[in-house]
């Protein structure tokens, strides 16, 4: 998955360039809402997307929230993670 998540994000190769690509972690967000930001872009873009039958709330952009947007993920991609996995 990781592969794919960069081919169709070649901007991502001058961000985690080789084999440090497999230091992320891919996940699925099955529900809720959520926010992304497309480094690659200058300006930085930012969509907000609903999944299922959440809403979304537009936002303005900020550099601070985009940090912790990512950590939030990051927690929420590890702790599925291990949810997940077999005893």
């Amino acid at each position: 998955m990781i592969d794919r998540i960069f081919e169709e994000n070649p901007s991502m190769n001058e961000v985690y360039p080789g084999d440090t690509h497999y230091i992320l972690e891919a996940f699925v967000i099955a529900e809720g809402s959520i926010e992304f930001f497309d480094l690659g872009q200058s300006p930085i873009c930012c969509e907000s997307l609903a999944l299922e039958k959440a809403s979304v709330t537009e936002k303005t952009f900020s550099s601070r929230r985009s940090v912790l947007v990512a950590v939030r993920v990051q927690v929420f991609a590890r702790s599925s993670a291990s949810r997940t996995e077999a005893p």
